[in-house]
């Protein structure tokens, strides 16, 4: 089976999507193991999870979100899903290093 990015992005976020419901399930256990991979990799890094709150921004915010709940303990997660979130931190912290330059 072929399934789009759009199709992907679609059943992670929870919104209607005509698709096979053995499809969406797969969908959504891969979204899990990415979870899963993603929060191991920061622990193996030497993060405590459960001492410090874990902020997801970007295009694997919504994915975590879905995929983390109170119930698993693993971490308190606050995910920043506006699309813009990234560009509109670098354009703030891109102000301030020019503003920074032009006074130095």
């Amino acid at each position: 089976m072929s399934v789009t990015d759009a199709q992907v992005e679609r059943v992670l976020a929870g919104k209607p999507c005509s698709m096979d419901e053995m499809a969406r399930s797969i969908i959504w256990r891969q979204g899990r193991l990415y979870t899963e991979r993603l929060l191991s990799s920061a622990m193996e890094s030497g993060f405590d999870l459960k001492a410090i709150p874990v902020v997801m921004l970007g295009g694997g915010a919504p994915v975590v979100k879905g995929n983390m709940s109170p119930q698993n303990g693993l971490c308190r997660v606050f995910a920043l899903i506006d699309n813009r979130v990234n560009a509109e931190e670098f354009e703030r912290i891109l102000g301030q290093f020019s503003g920074g330059l032009s006074r130095g």
